[in-house]
Formats: structure tokens, sequence, C-alpha cells
């Protein structure tokens, strides 16, 4: 009779158990955080989408390196505040207030041309004592 009991208390403590468990890590308990600086509406109209295709473009064309494109990303940043799709902040404040120097390109390195470990150790002539 014991063992019926505990079987049937296990029938009834278990799902209590994966109801807690599952409660525990309900999204209701998160709450989400607005944006720092505000809404950023999307471009409905399109009204700034030349200059985003222009920034894009010249993104690609400099392999993703963002301060050739300095002169675009403003413009395409202008373009959103003067279409109230952001706020109106001033450019140094979003970064925008001292040229940025280019760097050289970076060395090539073996590894991005393929580099296999000991590829440069050629067949001994005299070979060891143990082999």
């Amino acid at each position: 009779m014991e063992l019926i009991e505990t079987k049937l208390e296990t029938q009834f403590y278990l799902p209590q158990f994966w109801q807690l468990k599952m409660s525990h890590f309900s999204a209701s308990k998160q709450k989400p955080k607005p944006p720092i600086n505000g809404i950023f509406p999307l471009d409905h109209f399109a009204s700034c989408k030349p200059y985003m295709e222009t920034y894009k473009k010249c993104l690609r064309a400099s392999k993703g390196v963002h301060h050739k494109c300095q002169d675009q990303s403003k413009v395409y940043l202008k373009c959103r505040q003067d279409n109230a799709l952001m706020a109106d902040t001033p450019l140094e404040e979003l970064g925008y207030g001292y040229k940025v120097e280019a760097v050289g390109e970076k060395k090539e390195r073996k590894e991005d041309k393929g580099f296999t470990a000991g590829a440069h150790i050629k067949e001994r002539k005299n070979k060891g004592w143990f082999w």
C-alpha cells in the first residue's frame, strides 16, 4: 500500500516542480530597456535611402574600414536629422569632431595565406640515429 501512495505523491509533486522551474525563466519578469539615445525610427518613405546606399557602397569598397567613409556617414546622419528620423544632435557629440588618420594596412600574416606549421622543414639528408 505504501508503494502506491508514494507513486501517487510523485505524480502530484512532479508537475508542480516543473511548473515552478518554468515560471522562474518566464519572459514576463524581464523588462525591456529603452535605447540610450531614444528611438531610432525606420525610414518608411525612403527619404535617406540614396545616402544610405552610397555609405554602404563605400563600406564595401573599403572592406569595412569605416573611417574611410566618414563623409558619407555624416551626410546620411544629417539627412536623418533633417527628416526628423533622429534627434538633432551635433555631429561632434556622435564622434565626428576629429578626423581619423588612416592607419597603415596590416602586414599579411602567414596564417592569412594558409600557413601550415612545419611545412618549412625539409626532409633531412642524414637521418638521425633513432630512425
